[in-house]
C-alpha cells in the first residue's frame, strides 16, 4: 500500500538520507555534496521531510526547508524543494505525482507564501503540472573593456567570521533589485564557507585602504556574486573590477542579475548584458494562497506570455542551493 505523509522520527529521516544519498550519488559529480547539504540544513528535523511509503518502507521523498524569499524591502515566506527523488523500482507508477501532490498541499497548509526548487532539465516540465513556472534568467555581464582606474589601493583579504553582518548589509544592498533568498541568518556564511571547495568557489573580501567595501565569490573563470558597501563610490567598484580582472584570462564574466549595483558604474565600460528566459527547468517558483502582484509590480512565477519578462529577476548563486 503506497501512503504519503511527513517523517515521524529519526529513524525515518535515515531511511530517507540513505536512499537519497543512494540515488544522487549516481547523478552528481561529488556523491558527497547532497550529504553536506543534508547535514547543514539539518539531518534530524523529521517535519522537513514529505516521504512516500510502501507499507513503512520509505520509497521516495522531498526536503522542505523553510527559508525567506525578498525583494527590497518586502520579504515572503518560503519553502525550497530539494532531495526529490524516488527509489528507480517504483518509478512509472504515480508515486512521483502521489509525493509532490502531497508536498505541495503541506506548503499550502502551513500557509507559506512560495515554495521553489531546481529542476533537471530532463523533468522540469513535470513540476509545471503542480504550478511550478520556470523563474530563471540566467543573468550575465561580459565586461569587454573597463575604464582605467588605479588599483594599487585595492587589497583582498580572507573570508573573517567577524564580518558576517557587513556581507550580509552588502548582499542586501547590491542585490535588492532582484528576487532572492534573505540571508538574515547568523550561521549563513559559516555554513556557506564550509560549502565553497564543493562548489568551486573562493571567497575574497574587498579593501579599500583600511575600509571593507566589498566581497566577491569567484568560480575559475567568473565571478558567481559581488557585492559592495552602499557608500562605495564608482571609482572604488571599477578599481575592484579592474584588479579582479587581473586574475584572469579572459573578459571578465559576472553572473548577476542586470539590476545588480555594479550597473550604474559601469555607464563609461564596453559591457555585453546577456539573459535568457526559461518557462521550464531551472529554478522554478510556485506562489501559494498569497501572490504579491496584487500589491506589488511583481509577474515572476505566474503565467505570462512569451513577450513578457520576468520581473524581477530571480537572483540565486551556487550558495543559495539547498
Amino acid at each position: 500500500m503506497i501512503s504519503f505523509r511527513l517523517a515521524n522520527n529519526l529513524e525515518e529521516c535515515a531511511e530517507a538520507f540513505s536512499l537519497a544519498k543512494e540515488i544522487f550519488a549516481q547523478n552528481t559529480a561529488d556523491p558527497d555534496y547532497k550529504t553536506i547539504l543534508w547535514e547543514l540544513n539539518g539531518i534530524t528535523h523529521p517535519k522537513q521531510l514529505m516521504l512516500a511509503f510502501d507499507h513503512s518502507k520509505v520509497i521516495g521523498l522531498a526536503r522542505m526547508i523553510p527559508t525567506q524569499i525578498a525583494w527590497r524591502d518586502h520579504s515572503y515566506s518560503l519553502m525550497g524543494l530539494s532531495s526529490i527523488c524516488i527509489d528507480p523500482s517504483y518509478q512509472d507508477n504515480n508515486v512521483g505525482r502521489g509525493l509532490m501532490e502531497a508536498t505541495v498541499n503541506h506548503c499550502d497548509a502551513i500557509d507559506v507564501n512560495a515554495s521553489y526548487l531546481v529542476a533537471r532539465h530532463a523533468v522540469d516540465y513535470f513540476y509545471t503540472k503542480f504550478g511550478y513556472i520556470g523563474a530563471s534568467s540566467y543573468p550575465q555581464l561580459t565586461i569587454l573593456q573597463l575604464e582605467s582606474e588605479e588599483t594599487t589601493d585595492i587589497l583582498f583579504e580572507a573570508y573573517n567570521p567577524n564580518h558576517v553582518s557587513n556581507y550580509i548589509d552588502f548582499h542586501h544592498h547590491a542585490y535588492s533589485e532582484s528576487l532572492r533568498l534573505a540571508r538574515n541568518e547568523s550561521d549563513y556564511w559559516e555554513k556557506a564557507f564550509y560549502r565553497l571547495p564543493y562548489l568551486g568557489l573562493s571567497f575574497l573580501e574587498i579593501w579599500k585602504q583600511n575600509e571593507l567595501i566589498g566581497y566577491v565569490l569567484s568560480g575559475e573563470d567568473y565571478i558567481d556574486e559581488i557585492a559592495f558597501a552602499d557608500s562605495t563610490s564608482d571609482r572604488n567598484i571599477i578599481a575592484s573590477l579592474n584588479k579582479l580582472q587581473n586574475k584572469f584570462s579572459k573578459n571578465l564574466i559576472l553572473h548577476v542579475p542586470h539590476q545588480h549595483q555594479i550597473v550604474t558604474s559601469l555607464t563609461g565600460c564596453d559591457v555585453l548584458f546577456i539573459s535568457r528566459q526559461c518557462r521550464y527547468g531551472g529554478h522554478m517558483l510556485r506562489w501559494n494562497k498569497l501572490h504579491p502582484s496584487s500589491i506589488l509590480p511583481i509577474n515572476i512565477g505566474i503565467p505570462q506570455t512569451p513577450e513578457e519578462k520576468n520581473y524581477p529577476v530571480f537572483a540565486l548563486s551556487k550558495l543559495d542551493e539547498i
